[in-house]
């Protein structure tokens, strides 16, 4: 086994004045803005159901049926964790990139074109699986081909480019609403395909995994591209050859998952992430908006869609500087009950101030933790089940939250926010008492 050899990064340049990382983090770019793609579906599922056009042409879907048009693609994501992952081992990290868009290129002309709700829920359903499988390649090509020194913010700004999805889907809808023909919700539709398009097109451009090519003995080959990306050719072939010796040579099982205790505590953690997530009140927004501004003496689609693009430009722009989210949803509830109560406008007005100091607060808990925490507690040889986990837990429970979300609304007004006052209080417990 090659020697282990520290270095010392603090001493290295930053990789704007390296013209090699500046020409690697152009050809991860494609994988970088991969939840660019989830962010669009959403915002559109959200902007669709202020288009009049399309609650017409759909027969105006509601309660448990408008909770499966917002739930397919989580429902999607959740095939996807079983398949992703092998098409990643077996040929490398970009293939399930490629075949990811498009699955979502090819499901969204199907979705433009469908003729019922249940053909448009069916393709959103295959274009979740697309995403998903997209999802488990370009998130371990970003942390095995990020420089060392610029790994930790390249994973962050990942998981941010979802707001740019938001910002593009709720914009192109805005601008497309005041159409009376059925071209108001098809073009938003069709317009899904423009970053898998990008991503589909240029992803062999980018590098494959080192540690993917050391691992399938391909030693030379990932040697030349430590060499021309990162100029750390002993160092990191060291450490990635060392994790590789040290996972090949303890095979994880589910029994010794079962009998370690840290193990256990660790998985109970990427559980959490995954749950907490997204059941943290952000499915309201995300993807039931137009049902919420209306309970707020919001009515007009023109400012619906206004305030939704409004709202997906200010949740990018502090997405990582906002304050913790309990107390914010506490306000959020009774400034909506203040309004169902005494129909006092500046109670209203109140709940929309408040939707957008909850979203700030969500991006800075869970919007980068779900990626780094997990993934920093998890042993390197667990570190892709544990992954896969975390990606199972996100899935399931946004299916089931935004399933629930609507059927909740219609049935309970602002008593709904009442379970997320509860469960955010129990998530902070948790938080507070397990994670190390």
């Amino acid at each position: 086994m090659t020697e282990y050899i520290p270095f010392d990064l603090n001493g290295l340049q930053p990789w704007y004045k390296r013209p090699e990382r500046i020409l690697l983090y152009c050809g991860l770019l494609p994988a970088v803005l991969v939840r660019i793609a989830v962010g669009f579906d959403q915002s559109m599922t959200n902007a669709l159901q202020t288009v009049p056009a399309f609650l017409d042409f759909f027969h105006h879907p509601h309660g448990s049926t408008l909770g499966f048009f917002g739930a397919a693609q989580s429902l999607g994501g959740v095939l996807a964790v079983f398949l992703g992952p092998f098409l990643a081992d077996k040929w490398g990290r970009r293939l399930p990139m490629f075949i990811g868009s498009m699955i979502i290129i090819c499901s969204t002309f199907g979705q433009t074109w469908a003729v019922n709700f249940s053909m448009f829920c069916a393709f959103k359903f295959v274009i979740g699986i697309g995403i998903g499988i997209t999802q488990l390649g370009s998130a371990p090509l970003i942390t095995e081909l990020a420089h060392p020194k610029e790994r930790v913010a390249l994973t962050n700004f990942y998981n941010t480019s979802i707001y740019l999805g938001y910002i593009i889907g709720a914009w192109v809808t805005y601008s497309t609403f005041h159409l009376t023909t059925e071209w108001s919700w098809r073009i938003p539709c069709i317009l899904q395909i423009m970053c898998s398009t990008y991503q589909m097109l240029f992803i062999y451009l980018c590098p494959e995994s080192p540690r993917w090519l050391i691992a399938n003995e391909r030693q030379e080959e990932a040697k030349a591209l430590l060499l021309k990306c990162n100029a750390l050719v002993d160092w990191e072939y060291s450490e990635i050859s060392q994790a590789i010796a040290l996972e090949q040579s303890e095979t994880p099982s589910l029994k010794e998952l079962a009998m370690n205790r840290g193990l256990l505590w660790r998985a109970f953690i990427c559980v959490c992430c995954g749950v907490f997530s997204q059941t943290s009140g952000n499915g309201l927004v995300s993807s039931y908006f137009p049902e919420i501004l209306p309970s707020a003496g919001v009515t007009q689609t023109k400012t619906v869609t206004l305030i939704n693009g409004c709202n997906s430009i200010w949740s990018w722009l502090v997405a990582i500087i906002c304050a913790f989210n309990v107390n914010i949803f506490v306000g959020w509830t009774i400034a909506q009950a203040r309004y169902d109560i005494t129909g006092v406008q500046g109670a209203g007005y109140a709940v929309l101030a408040l939707i957008f100091l909850n979203n700030a607060a969500y991006s800075y808990c869970w919007l980068f933790l779900v990626i780094t925490y997990p993934l920093e507690v998890a042993p390197y040889k667990w570190r892709a089940k544990l992954w896969a986990l975390v990606v199972l837990s996100i899935s399931i429970s946004a299916f089931f939250n935004q399933y629930v979300n609507p059927i909740g609304l219609e049935n309970a007004g602002w008593k709904h926010y009442v379970y997320y006052d509860i469960w955010i209080l129990i998530e902070i417990i948790i938080v507070y008492f397990f994670f190390p």
